[in-house]
């Protein structure tokens, strides 16, 4: 059996179903946004003092891009739960799964 569908009534449910997706496109684009402003905010305040650019400057052999510790989300967390040398600790951010989060996504990005 055919349905038979005005044009009008057709136009009106692909336009509907356009505005929806666009619609959620833009909510995930905005919050892998803010995720991403987040993470270069706490990068900045806690971190970019011992690693400008992304470098190490107490150890120039250990940068952090290109860090074997930036593989996964766990052993980034598992490195700054347990941080070596002159390494800080900021239980805040390890603690805090959005911000972790966070500055992962932002640290990876770092070339």
């Amino acid at each position: 059996m055919i349905l038979k569908v005005k044009p009008t009534g057709f136009l009106i449910v692909i336009l509907v179903i356009t505005m929806v997706s666009l619609s959620v496109i833009r909510a995930v684009h905005a919050e892998s946004r803010d995720n991403f402003t987040l993470g270069e905010r706490i990068f900045k305040s806690h971190c970019s003092s011992c690693h400008p650019l992304g470098l190490n400057v107490h150890n120039s052999k250990k940068p952090v891009k290109g860090s074997k510790t930036l593989v996964t989300l766990a052993t980034f967390k598992n490195y700054l739960s347990n941080p070596m040398g002159h390494m800080p600790y900021y239980p805040h951010v390890i603690e805090s799964e959005d911000m972790l989060k966070a500055l992962y996504q932002y640290v990876k990005t770092i070339k």
